[in-house]
């Protein structure tokens, strides 16, 4: 302001130097001619010096009246710019407010979505565990009944042989008592006899009542390894499941992340192309990269080109159109994380034939 407040008197000072210099200059040529030649005529100029000083004066005044009008045009200007700038950095604020609520209305859905999420899978993982529990018990009830008909069958077997042992003892007994009259000394023989083979059947009961015993242990053992074989593989299909479903959601998740950046880096492309004039010195085959460093909100953060294309004006021209977009409003929309792993520094190639990423 101070400058400019200096250059239209400054001017006009030169102005009013020039023309008394005009006015002198005839008067220092007569004055340069030879004395000795007489001229044919003689013209004279009055100058009214006092006609000269008030005519300046009042350019004077005419000058500094047109600097008050600027300086009170520019102090105009400089208010109007002093509320633009407070009304944009207003809504700015503003913009940025509903921008920090959106994203805290986001996080809170998010964290619902995932405790809901939790809440599911605790609910499934309890209804296996009951339904896992319930086939166990009823495996196990199953499993005592097979039990019991094998014991109850063993019994009736035993009492049936005791039965028949007992009637086959009776026929014998008759058999003696006719046989007693004849021959005494056969009946002590066949007594004895009788003792040996009632021993040997008991002891053949004795073993076949062991050896039953032993093959129902060796079926307990049996059907227990066949029990723990059954719940070791339904636990390893249910971790293979698990794993498939776990990297089946990492795949998609990875794709899903993919097309994100993707999206987004067309879209930043498509917003700094709109904005980029070719300056006049662009050539088929220069190429500037620029490096857009961006903050989670799509401001702006720096713009660097990091390769040149060897002209100042087509560099300068990439960096300006990256600085008018301003801000790229869809990056609040990208999950946080995934914007500062992919997409917070992002390199946009400027050619004649248009941008790339």
């Amino acid at each position: 302001m101070r400058i400019r407040s200096y250059i239209l008197p400054v001017v006009l000072a030169l102005l009013v130097h020039i023309c008394v210099v005009l006015l002198l200059v005839p008067h220092w040529f007569q004055q340069r001619q030879d004395p000795r030649q007489t001229p044919r005529h003689i013209q004279a100029t009055m100058i009214d010096l006092k006609s000269l000083a008030t005519e300046v004066a009042n350019q004077q005044q005419i000058a500094e009246a047109k600097e008050e009008a600027a300086q009170k045009q520019a102090e105009q200007a400089r208010q109007a710019a002093e509320l633009e700038k407070q009304e944009q950095a207003e809504q700015a604020r503003q913009a940025q407010e509903a921008e920090r609520k959106q994203q805290a209305e986001a996080q809170a859905q998010k964290k619902k979505l995932e405790e809901q999420k939790q809440q599911e899978a605790q609910k499934k993982l309890e209804e296996q565990k009951a339904k896992e529990a319930q086939q166990k018990k009823e495996a196990e009830q199953k499993k005592a009944e097979q039990e019991k008909a094998k014991a109850k069958e063993l019994e009736d077997a035993r009492i049936k042989k005791e039965k028949a042992d007992a009637a086959a003892a009776e026929a014998e007994k008759k058999k003696l008592a006719e046989e007693a009259k004849k021959k005494a000394a056969e009946k002590q023989k066949q007594e004895a006899a009788q003792k040996a083979a009632e021993a040997e059947k008991l002891k053949a009961a004795e073993a076949a009542k062991k050896k039953a015993e032993a093959d129902k242990q060796r079926k307990a053992e049996e059907a227990k390894r066949k029990e723990a074989e059954r719940v070791a593989a339904e636990k390893a299909a249910a971790e293979a499941k698990q794993k498939a479903e776990l990297e089946k959601r990492r795949q998609a998740a990875l794709e899903k992340n993919k097309q994100t950046v993707a999206d987004f880096s067309s879209y930043v492309v498509s917003e700094i192309s709109r904005r980029w004039i070719r300056p006049a010195t662009a050539r088929n085959g220069m190429q500037a990269t620029a490096l857009v460093v961006l903050f989670p909100s799509g401001e702006i953060d720096s713009v660097e080109i990091v390769q040149s294309s060897g002209d100042l004006g087509f560099d300068r021209s990439a960096e300006n159109a990256v600085y008018k977009v301003g801000r790229f409003s869809r990056a609040s929309e990208i999950d946080p994380v995934l914007f500062d792993r992919n997409l917070r520094r992002i390199k946009v190639i400027f050619r004649p034939e248009g941008l790339r990423y």
